[in-house]
């Protein structure tokens, strides 16, 4: 017989070792022993066929501001169009739907192809980030273009050499974090140049809870009621920080060229 739902279903197997650790984790209570990690895994209690119910709850709350942001991109095109950032941030926010979606499926079921899914729709959605504030905080054409290339290259490299070469935890965390520094520099870069707009500290405050919600991921601890952990409550605080995000680039105007970042249009006019 199997367990979970039809699509990524568990073997006798899986269900044995999954009873198994639960006993195991009843046992050392009464023992007064502190919990473990099973095969690198803190035990969690599974519902619906899920092993994390939370992460895959929150994955799923995460795709909602990618879709919300998709669905009003045709009516805010005209503003949109044509500026150097539309078509990353729109590629961000199809390859966002899409890591959210593999992330939900991976805490459903761990399998390989799922991991290998979820770490690599991961990487192609960190990688989109920083393509699209690249273009959100380089005026100059060149530029952008030099910083889309060396994006796409490490991006090629890191993703060949994970699937095909040899998959290294480590490696991959240590990529990303060098991806995700580049796209906070980048960020706070754009803020600096923008920082007689009104809605700057905005979005200064945004990025500063977006690193402080990654943060969680440094920590590790067994699962509050058998459920949250601090992966799922990175995914938790998230949602809105994104929905945020997405209102912020879209209000954007392009700085004129002639325009210095310490000039203010009304300056110029005087």
């Amino acid at each position: 017989g199997v367990i979970g739902i039809p699509l990524l279903p568990w073997t006798c197997a899986d269900a044995c070792a999954y009873r198994c650790m639960h006993e195991n984790r009843l046992l050392r209570e009464s023992r007064e022993e502190p919990a473990v990690q099973y095969h690198g895994r803190w035990p969690f209690v599974m519902y619906g066929g899920m092993m994390e119910p939370a992460s895959v709850v929150f994955s799923l709350l995460n795709i909602i501001p990618h879709v919300v942001f998709l669905a009003r991109a045709p009516g805010r095109w005209s503003h949109l169009g044509g500026q150097p950032h539309a078509v990353p941030v729109l590629l961000q926010a199809v390859l966002g739907v899409v890591a959210f979606f593999s992330s939900a499926v991976f805490h459903t079921r761990d399998t390989w192809w799922t991991e290998r899914a979820d770490y690599v729709t991961a990487f192609l959605y960190t990688s989109s980030i920083a393509l699209t504030v690249t273009h959100l905080s380089l005026q100059t054409a060149w530029l952008r273009l030099l910083f889309s290339v060396s994006i796409t290259i490490v991006c090629a490299r890191h993703l060949y050499v994970m699937n095909f070469v040899s998959f290294s935890y480590g490696t991959n965390m240590l990529v990303q974090l060098g991806v995700v520094a580049c796209s906070n520099v980048l960020w706070f870069y754009m803020c600096f140049r923008r920082r007689h707009e009104p809605r700057t500290p905005q979005a200064v405050i945004i990025m500063l809870l977006l690193i402080a919600a990654s943060a969680l991921e440094l920590l590790d601890f067994p699962p509050v009621f058998l459920i949250f952990d601090a992966h799922s409550l990175w995914h938790a605080a998230t949602p809105l920080l994104f929905a945020a995000y997405y209102d912020y680039v879209v209000s954007l105007r392009p700085l004129p060229p002639s325009i210095t970042p310490s000039e203010t249009p009304k300056q110029k006019e005087d």
